[in-house]
């Protein structure tokens, strides 16, 4: 393993830093680039290991790759659709996205090939890939575990018109073929079997086709993609990646470089959600900055020439475990006090007090697993939620505020009145827990926005115990 050695910076810095291309473009573009007709000239490529292993088995595949990687160029050349070798062996090491778009192409081509893998990638799902592309009359061996890598795939090309698809377990699946439709010679459609349907990385692969010259439809339940659309691209400029380019923006902000800004990701959330996964494992000074943006719905950045302020009305949505190890409560878990104390003494309260909403998700029994049980769909529970937000916006419309988060201290005091009995509840509540003034009124909001969804024009009692019991982490 390398190792490498960071020095403490003790100085302002004025440099320029070149932000490394994104990996989910980079990959997208070499597939596409492969795909289509004649030489493609990329540029700001990311050289990941992802990337290396997808440049390597393209030319284990026979296509001419040449590759600049000081200059951060790729040249792909394109076979129409076509794979130059009918017979071949490639590696895609552990890189998801590779092995599920190399599938692809290897089935939906005529000839015999051996795709082989990592440790890591035998384990991850493929299944519903080999499903799918198994319509097409593609014939899948399986050299170890049966709907896993490693495989030997004998393609097959023509008569492929229709596919089902469930991407509950990665939107990549859909990705591969998408981008594999229009060198079929079909108008093509891929009906989507699951719940989910659509996702940001879905948008990025046909935003990236139609950079390409093909275009693809949605109409909600299946994507469609007409015959007689090819790939034709001589030169592709690949966007940086936003997520990377935070870390150096960043950096000149804590030491006062006179860098550029640009949005970050609070920003690129606006009116969207701000995903956090394992919350205390950020360092403490970026979960700090979040403080003000989620309290003013904006961010201001200041350099040394200038100042800058950007809309940040996001949703923050964030997972953390119970204690370091995860096992808290179960006899599995060996943290001591002090551990647990520490690794949620990295949130702090301040942070904590501006999050409306703590649930615990507790491990799932063996009985409830194979449970009868009829539960609530998403589809219903999408509907009320969208009635609830139709009540909103009819309640808003002249205070030129769309939710109820949004409301003021002054705003709340008028919309969110609460019967007499919530009340003397939500009073006890606060004397008895010390709660916050802030507090106080997220518990308010949230009592109005469950009525809401209940249909209820007050704010009862039971609401306001629903809104409190979502504040469990003030006594843990």
């Amino acid at each position: 393993m390398d190792t490498y050695k960071v020095k403490k910076l003790n100085h302002p810095i004025n440099l320029e830093i070149a932000v490394p291309g994104s990996k989910s473009i980079t990959n997208r573009a070499l597939f596409l680039a492969a795909l289509g007709n004649g030489a493609v000239h990329l540029k700001g490529v990311l050289f990941s290991e992802d990337s290396r292993y997808f440049l390597s088995s393209l030319k284990s595949l026979g296509f001419s790759v040449e590759i600049r990687e000081e200059e951060k160029e790729v040249t792909v050349g394109g076979c129409g659709g076509m794979i130059p070798k009918k017979e071949a062996e490639i590696y895609v090491g552990s890189a998801g996205t590779a092995a599920r778009f190399l599938t692809a192409m290897l089935a939906l081509s005529e000839g015999v090939y051996t795709i082989q893998a990592s440790e890591q990638m035998k384990r991850r799902p493929m299944r519903p890939l080999f499903e799918a592309l198994e319509q097409s009359g593609a014939e899948f061996t399986y050299l170890e575990k049966e709907g896993f890598l490693p495989v030997r795939v004998r393609g097959k090309r023509g008569g492929f018109k229709e596919a089902s698809l469930d991407i509950s377990r990665s939107t990549q699946f859909l990705s591969a073929l998408l981008m594999m439709a229009p060198v079929l010679g079909e108008d093509f459609t891929i009906h989507i079997t699951s719940e989910k349907k659509d996702g940001s990385y879905i948008r990025i692969t046909r935003k990236l086709m139609e950079q390409f010259g093909v275009e693809c439809n949605f109409d909600g339940d299946s994507y469609h993609i007409k015959k007689g659309q090819q790939y034709q691209r001589e030169v592709y400029e690949i966007e940086p990646d936003v997520s990377a380019a935070c870390y150096f923006y960043a950096m000149a902000a804590l030491t006062g470089g006179s860098k550029n800004p640009r949005p970050g990701e609070i920003s690129l959330a606006h009116y969207g959600v701000l995903f956090l996964d394992e919350l205390p494992e950020f360092r403490r000074d970026v979960l700090e900055a979040l403080r003000q943006p989620m309290e003013d719905r904006k961010v201001t950045i200041s350099r040394v020439n200038g100042t800058v302020t950007y809309p940040s009305e996001f949703m923050l949505v964030a997972a953390m475990n119970p204690c370091p190890c995860g096992y808290l409560g179960d006899e599995r878990c060996h943290c001591s006090n002090g551990e647990i104390s520490r690794y949620r003494n990295r949130i702090s309260g301040p942070l904590m007090d501006r999050i409306d909403i703590f649930i615990e998700t507790p491990d799932v029994k063996y009985d409830e697993l194979n449970s009868n049980e009829v539960c609530e769909t998403s589809a219903d529970i999408k509907k009320r939620v969208a009635a609830a937000r139709d009540i909103q916006l009819r309640r808003y419309k002249k205070e030129g505020i769309f939710f109820n988060s949004q409301l003021s201290a002054a705003q709340t005091a008028k919309y969110c009145v609460l019967e007499k009995d919530a009340e003397e509840f939500v009073k006890t509540a606060f004397e008895n827990l010390k709660l916050s003034a802030r507090a106080y009124h997220k518990i308010l909001k949230l009592s109005r926005t469950i009525a809401d969804i209940d249909g209820s024009k007050k704010i009862t009692l039971a609401h306001a115990a629903e809104a409190l019991q979502y504040r469990g982490y003030e006594n843990t």
